[in-house]
């Protein structure tokens, strides 16, 4: 016990000593000017921050608090310093409303324009606090600066800057001795210009705006059911008011006058809000708090809605003379206790799933009988109208989705229809084309058979591989037009598959021994002779590859192999591969080698010919066997083109 007691006198003296050195520690002295106490407390002295910047405050008198920073303002940070103000405003007992005295006699540089902002939302969010707000020791630039900042900032604290202490202090007091006299504002001092409104002579659109100059930004929207292109029209006006309105850095107080409003497309409200959100970040100007005017349910839920993206107050009044009226009373509003609690039936729960349920039915079908039976003065008729809102949304967006489903629908029509036209035109100037071309080709070849000079010999020949090219060209047209314009569905009959390659072995042979290239083919022998499929088809992608390996190889080979991809008991897959040992293909060509009218190389066109169709139809046939195609280098000269089809193998009995 004697130990125990002995421990506790201890602690106390301990405390009481340390208690006594704190006391001895704060000095106080009197101000040389005023002969107000000055209270200095070491521990709110020189307080660190970051690069040797210090944060320092006094009390003078009672409601006086003096700051005197030091440092380069550029390490400055307001909300550091007025969390550090408010709790030396607690430590010290400082009565408010107090006057801020602050000092600039040991700060240098420039401080950040983001740090200047958190300053005015400081001073706007406590402006029932603080009466003043009094500067010196500024340099020339910075009090010019500042001077302009205060002029434009809406809030009732006044701002004053001076020289030197002596003439900062004087004011600080007198500011406390006189109540600040506040300069009521109403509607007679609004400003309003042509250039900041305009009327919709096609409907009942019409807007209006009127401002006190980086106060106060009044406008009027009236119309039965405003539009996106309604919306959009004001774009120009709202420009102009911001940059005639002198809002730029300051923070502002809006006013909506929406008796005369009755609706609102959803996507001309976002691009509204949008708009303005725009329009304050590009001028660094803020809406301190939007009193919205005579407003019905609808616009009321729908602004309500907004309040997360618009990121400010909203209150909602009767009239314009009300928003003044709260205006000069310069408190704050009236806020909703949150955690009030409100009786719900059964019955009412049962009424807004019948509403959620309503959401996901046409508008017509809904609108036959009223879904909900809520009385007015029911605390979840809020959450109703908000519900309301978010159907009138969907039943636009589904009128919307509708509309550009048929427009869209109309235009895909439109463009088949064309394209329709133009390929049967392709159709029928092949056609017209190829019959006298066939006649020309063969007096060529009756011409060979009878005695001719060797000079006109080679005039036979150049007019024999001329008319062979341009037969190519028609016939690949003719083929690309046949398949735009019909599509035909796939054959499906039996057929031989050997004797169909050897059946166009036969064709292309010549034309290889004629560039001497060797020319071969190869079919594993695991294929089944007789398959079901479309060999017309399979033998257009067939020549179409080998006439462009042959186009395009001036030496060498073609091979043509056949091998099995996969099978199962019913269908068997063939890789179909024409191999070359031509001029190759760059790999960055090959993803647009198949489109229309394309070739590697424009200088291809001119040293080896054609349309560029031959390959793009080849394309086309194998999507429409629903195949796949492709192409790929060799390792060694050339390259290699390839497809995948499929067929139904015959069990022969």
């Amino acid at each position: 016990m004697d130990s125990s007691y002995e421990n506790s006198l201890q602690k106390k003296s301990r405390k009481n000593l340390k208690q006594k050195f704190m006391e001895k520690s704060i000095t106080r002295s009197k101000c040389p000017v005023t002969g107000l106490d000055i209270l200095e407390d070491p521990k709110w002295i020189n307080i660190p921050h970051k690069n040797n910047y210090k944060y320092t405050f006094k009390k003078i008198g009672d409601s006086i608090v003096f700051s005197e920073n030091s440092g380069d303002m550029a390490n400055t940070d307001m909300s550091k310093y007025h969390g550090l103000l408010d709790n030396f405003i607690k430590d010290t007992k400082i009565k408010e409303p107090f006057v801020e005295l602050r000092s600039f006699n040991h700060l240098t540089g420039k401080p950040p324009a983001h740090e200047l902002q958190k300053q005015r939302d400081y001073l706007s969010k406590n402006h029932d606090r603080i009466t003043g707000l009094v500067l010196f020791g500024m340099p020339l630039w910075l009090r010019v600066l500042t001077s302009s900042a205060a002029k434009l900032n809406p809030t009732p604290i006044q701002i004053a800057i001076f020289k030197d202490y002596e003439s900062g202090i004087k004011n600080a007091t007198d500011i406390l001795k006189s109540k600040p006299k506040i300069k009521s504002i109403d509607f007679n001092m609004l400003e309003f210009r042509d250039t900041w409104a305009l009327e919709d002579k096609n409907s009942d659109f019409s807007y209006k705006a009127g401002l006190i100059p980086g106060k106060v930004f009044f406008s009027i929207m009236t119309g039965s059911n405003i539009s996106k292109e309604n919306l959009e029209s004001v774009k120009p006006v709202l420009n102009q008011i911001f940059l005639d309105g002198d809002f730029k850095d300051t923070e502002y107080i809006r006013i909506v006058e929406c008796s005369k409003l009755i609706n609102a497309s959803i996507k001309g409200r976002k691009d509204y809000a949008s708009l303005i959100n725009n329009l304050n970040k590009h001028y660094n100007a803020k809406p301190y708090i939007s009193y919205i005017c005579g407003a019905n349910l609808f616009i009321r839920t729908t602004l309500a809605s907004f309040k997360p993206f618009l990121k400010h107050k909203f209150v909602f009044v009767d009239s314009i003379d009300q928003a003044f009226k709260k205006i000069n009373q310069r408190k704050e509003p009236d806020r909703i206790d949150d955690k009030r609690i409100i009786k719900v039936s059964s019955k009412d729960i049962n009424e807004i799933n019948t509403f959620c349920g309503s959401l996901f039915w046409d508008k017509e079908e809904f609108v036959k009988e009223n879904p909900y039976k809520i009385s007015k003065n029911n605390p979840l008729q809020e959450l109703i109208y908000t519900l309301s809102v978010l159907q009138h949304d969907l039943f636009e967006h589904r009128r919307r989705d509708e509309e550009q489903k048929k427009q869209l629908q109309s235009s895909m029509e439109d463009a088949q229809a064309a394209n329709k036209i133009k390929s049967e035109f392709l159709s029928n100037i092949s056609h017209e084309i190829r019959t006298p071309l066939n006649g020309i080709i063969g007096v060529i070849e009756l011409l060979d058979f009878t005695e001719l000079s060797e000079e006109q010999n080679e005039y036979i020949e150049i007019i024999k591989q001329s008319s062979d090219t341009l037969l190519q060209i028609v016939t690949d047209i003719l083929d690309f037009s046949k398949l735009e314009t019909d599509k035909p569905d796939n054959k499906n009959i039996d057929f031989n598959l050997k004797k169909q390659i050897q059946s166009l072995f036969d064709t292309f042979l010549q034309k290889a021994h004629e560039k001497n290239l060797e020319f071969q083919y190869n079919i594993d022998n695991n294929i089944p002779d007789i398959l079901k499929g479309d060999p017309d088809r399979l033998s257009q992608i067939i020549k179409a590859l080998t006439d462009n390996a042959i186009k395009f190889t001036d030496q060498g080979s073609i091979w043509i192999n056949i091998s099995i991809k996969e099978e199962n008991k019913k269908t068997i897959t063939l890789l179909f591969e024409i191999l070359d040992t031509g001029i190759g293909i760059k790999k960055e060509q090959f993803s647009s080698l198949f489109d229309l009218f394309t070739q590697g190389d424009g200088s291809m066109t001119r040293q080896y010919g054609g349309t560029g169709l031959g390959l793009a139809t080849a394309k086309q046939i194998t999507e429409l066997m629903n195949g796949k195609i492709g192409v790929k280098k060799r390792k060694e000269q050339g390259s290699v083109f390839w497809f995948e089809i499929s067929f139904t193998k015959i069990f022969l009995e």
